[in-house]
């Protein structure tokens, strides 16, 4: 997956302490030395779990991040959701001194709503430091982001949207229409989240 991604003329890969507790990381940093990738040619981006945590997690994580990815440095460092137990103001700040001790390159954060990301700007901005990014779902089912005030205040702030599951967990992409049974196959955590309500037929005639 990565050399065809790589061939096709991508270099950005998203990953994150969640996905496997460190297994996605360590996988593409595998997959990336042994296609002989140099480490400043590709852009990483990971994050950090927030639940049940607190601010100061960040910074006693991230050299399990960095010994993850193997060498290949951190572009972008992100808080995965706006769940922790530590303030948003605490959470930039932890991730503030990450980038001065050039440990990230930026900072991202990941599911927040317009309010939180205004507050995630505004910390880093008092340390000089802009708020690169803010990842969320986008897909043309969930166009949410386009009215709850998150695209227009990311325009306004220069803030770049990451969207994902911008194929809406695959069903834009058909492959349900053709063989609606793979549904039922889906994880186990996807069925029983918000997802079940995506996949309703309703949404399959739609898409």
């Amino acid at each position: 997956i990565v050399k065809v991604s790589l061939d096709g003329g991508m270099n950005w890969f998203d990953t994150a302490e969640l996905y496997g507790w460190g297994k996605s990381e360590e996988s593409l940093s595998q997959a990336l030395k042994k296609l002989n990738i140099e480490k400043n040619s590709t852009i990483i981006a990971t994050k950090w779990w927030p639940v049940f945590r607190i601010a100061s997690s960040i910074k006693k994580t991230i050299n399990e991040r960095l010994n993850n990815l193997g060498g290949y440095p951190i572009t972008l460092h992100q808080v995965h959701m706006p769940f922790g137990f530590s303030s948003v103001e605490k959470e930039m700040n932890a991730m503030a001194d990450l980038v001065e001790e050039e440990k990230i390159k930026c900072v991202g954060v990941s599911n927040f709503n317009e309010a939180q990301m205004i507050r995630a700007y505004e910390t880093l901005e008092k340390r000089g430091i802009h708020l690169a990014s803010n990842q969320v779902e986008y897909s043309i089912l969930n166009r949410k982001i386009e009215s709850n005030g998150v695209l227009e205040r990311a325009k306004e702030l220069g803030v770049s949207i990451i969207a994902y599951s911008p194929l809406a967990q695959g069903l834009v992409s058909g492959k349900f229409h053709d063989k609606p049974t793979l549904i039922k196959k889906r994880m186990r955590w996807h069925r029983y989240m918000k997802m079940q309500k995506q996949f309703s037929k309703e949404n399959l005639l739609k898409s």
